[in-house]
């Protein structure tokens, strides 16, 4: 980014200078190629439009290729940053600015720093993330939420050893200067796929990086749904962000242009004529209904014609026919046609996964698919006799899931010396926090406030209350649930110093949401009728900027540890434990570092916690 300031010594005029040459090359190097629609000065950074230089350096990359948009900013143009703008249109003369106009005519935000897609980004046809306030100028969302997904290195490795073979190019074998990045990765991924009994889920690596891609070709549909329902909004940028040479995560596709899965959802999405069912939820509890708005998108002249059509398959193959509605009548510069708004579908009466699907007669190729978990929650049934839960440094929020279980389970505040059926804790103790939204978010947000040098406040460590080891080790078991990195590293420490398991520290945080984190869960009861063996995707929701997980060994002498669910993050060669199980003593251990789940999965995980522990 460019800001262009009165230059204070000779070392800011070269500086100056230096850039004002390379924007204007870089625009005669790609004057009118066809892959270009506007050259951007700069990024989320607002400028001074009064200073002659500022308007100076567009005028130059005008005269180059008047046949472009020349724009100065891209980002943050609206409130609170009200970053300055100015733009000149193809083979128009005039210069737009914000200090004439509103917004120059070119109201533009970032929509950072999301890290897949959540139910809270849809919630009806007039409340939903991407819906732009402004009809009267050019909208744009410059900068979506993004998900950054790993590469896919098996697949990269494999052109990298035959480029020619592979059409990669005629570079020698072997020669990438990433080369040892993905060979590293892919050999740690290897083992902790063997060691720890992931093979099951993912007979080949290839199918992990798979099935984490498509986490992030999932939450683009969803992303690109809304883009196209707001009418309003002119356009929006499928973003890499922050890509580089050297990394894309946050993009489509790697630096090889391979996909990261299959690309489906996202090109599905992008069709001129596209029916969408825009669910409420990705997650329904068994025996309730979905609630859907159905749209017609049409960003063509012609009118769609034939029939709308509803259906769903059920997780045991039964085909649903839910509704049918006419196509609507064109009218002129409307592109999203609201069909319904609030369809309830029946009770979803199946555990598993449902496959909505929306279809037009006249255009078959354009059916959106929309798949919906239905996961059974806690019978609120009376055991006999019923089950005592301890529960101790909680978060009220764990609390009341806890007491929606059902009457099976009666809770009490810890006592040291009591008998409970098992004791449930994440460690809280005066001066921790439950919550946690760790990395850098974007633009200025992310820089560090207050005076340079300023401590930064370390929040204290979890502890689990006296008495709870000592429980645990006579035989009660315990349900670990510290889901903050305070949390999780002062029970963690607790529970290694005691025997339970070897504790090396935590793999690390997002850094980022353009970076990227991840899990991935394989078959276990503790995951008993919620998605498995593939990666944690849009239906758990578990939040990347609360997540880590745990490097954990089986203590010498000690029961073996079993990881259920698997957790790393951009670049690392380290894959840590999210969800694991390990003993105490006599004590039976369940440990939980991922994140809060979507609520309907939130509860299934915990009845299925508390009924292994205590089985």
């Amino acid at each position: 980014s460019i800001v262009m300031e009165k230059p204070t010594d000779t070392a800011d005029i070269f500086a100056q200078r230096y850039m004002f040459v390379k924007c204007v090359e870089m625009v005669k190097a790609f004057r009118s190629h066809p892959c270009v629609i506007e050259y951007c000065l700069q990024n989320e950074i607002g400028a001074d439009l009064t200073n002659p230089d500022t308007i100076a350096i567009l005028e130059a990359m005008r005269t180059e290729d008047p046949s472009r948009c020349i724009v100065l900013n891209d980002g943050f143009v609206a409130p609170p940053r009200k970053a300055a703008q100015a733009w000149f249109a193809p083979y128009d003369g005039r210069l737009h600015r914000s200090d004439e106009e509103p917004w120059g005519g070119w109201w533009d935000q970032h929509q950072g720093a999301g890290d897949q897609w959540y139910d809270e980004f849809y919630k009806s046809p007039t409340d939903f993330t991407y819906k732009s306030p402004e009809r009267t100028v050019i909208s744009e969302f410059g900068e979506m939420e993004g998900c950054a997904t790993p590469d896919n290195h098996s697949l990269m490795l494999h052109q990298y050893a035959d480029p020619r073979g592979t059409g990669l190019g005629n570079q020698p074998p072997n020669q990438s200067y990433d080369l040892r990045d993905h060979r590293e990765i892919l050999a740690a991924y290897d083992a902790f796929l063997d060691k720890w009994k992931f093979r099951g889920a993912f007979p080949a690596t290839e199918t992990l990086w798979l099935s984490l891609g498509k986490k992030c070709y999932d939450s683009w549909q969803n992303y690109l749904e809304n883009a196209r329902i707001s009418d309003e909004l002119d356009f929006c940028a499928i973003s890499g962000w922050e890509s580089t040479s050297i990394e894309n995560h946050s993009g489509i596709v790697d630096n090889l242009r391979n996909y990261k899965s299959d690309p489906g959802p996202i090109a599905g999405s992008l069709l001129p004529v596209r029916p969408v069912a825009k669910q409420r939820t990705m997650c329904v509890a068994l025996d309730q209904p979905a609630t859907f708005d159905l749209f017609l998108l049409n960003d063509t002249s012609k009118p769609a014609s034939g029939t709308l059509t509803f259906t769903a398959v059920t997780p045991l193959g039964k085909l649903l026919h839910l509704g049918e509605f006419p196509a609507p009548t064109q009218t002129p510069d409307v592109f999203s046609y609201l069909i319904k708004e609030a369809f309830v579908t029946p009770p979803l009466s199946e555990v598993g996964l449902y496959r909505f699907k929306f279809a037009l007669s006249s255009a078959p190729l354009a059916t959106q698919t929309k798949e919906i978990w239905v996961a059974a929650q806690p019978c609120d049934c009376t055991a006999n006799p019923p089950l005592h839960i301890a529960v101790s440094g909680i978060s009220p929020a764990l609390r009341k899931q806890l007491g929606q279980l059902g009457s099976q389970y009666i809770l009490h505040d810890f006592k040291p010396g009591e008998r409970y059926d098992a004791i449930v804790s994440s460690g809280v103790v005066g001066g921790t926090s439950t919550m946690q939204n760790a990395g850098d978010t974007t633009g200025l947000e992310a820089q560090p406030g207050g005076a340079a040098g300023t401590a930064r406040r370390m929040p204290q460590p979890g502890a689990f209350a006296e008495g709870i080891v000592e429980a645990v080790k006579a035989g009660t078991p315990l349900l670990a649930i510290p889901q903050t990195d305070a949390l999780s590293d002062g029970v963690a420490k607790q529970l290694a110093a005691a025997g339970a398991f070897t504790y090396n520290g935590a793999v690390g945080d997002i850094r980022a949401p353009w970076m990227g984190n991840w899990y991935f869960v394989r078959k276990h009861p503790l995951y008993e009728g919620l998605p498995v063996d593939q990666a944690m995707g849009i239906h758990y929701q578990a939040r990347g900027q609360a997540a880590n997980g745990l490097l954990i060994e089986t203590a010498p002498g000690g029961a073996e540890v079993e990881i259920v669910a698997a957790y790393s993050r951009d670049h690392s060669r380290q894959i840590g434990a999210g969800t694991f199980t390990a003993r105490l003593g006599a004590g039976k251990l369940v440990y939980q570092r991922v994140p809060q789940l979507h609520p309907v999965l939130q509860q299934r995980f915990l009845a299925n916690a508390l009924g292994w522990l205590t089985q």
